[in-house]
């Protein structure tokens, strides 16, 4: 018999578009709670980042944020996010 799977789902989180942190606020608390339910996938679709420019540090603060998880994670890219082989 299929065990049925949990699953997270976020789009648009947008990055470093807000000085004052409130998206990163709020994707650390989507992958608390991702935790607290010990979900079986992160999905991202899309928009992780509001720019390709990051400001220092937030690619390894998102990295060390995704790390958390113990559940595989799948990201979409957004039309925000880099479409280039490098």
């Amino acid at each position: 018999m299929a065990q049925p799977v949990s699953l997270l789902h976020t789009s648009d989180c947008h990055l470093g578009s807000d000085s004052r942190g409130r998206e990163e606020r709020a994707f650390e608390s989507a992958v608390d709670f991702a935790i607290a339910r010990s979900v079986d996938l992160f999905v991202i679709a899309g928009d992780l980042f509001d720019d390709t420019r990051l400001p220092d540090g937030l690619l390894s603060w998102a990295l060390a944020q995704l790390a958390r998880l113990e559940c595989p994670v799948t990201l979409m890219p957004g039309n925000h996010d880099a479409h280039d082989p490098f």
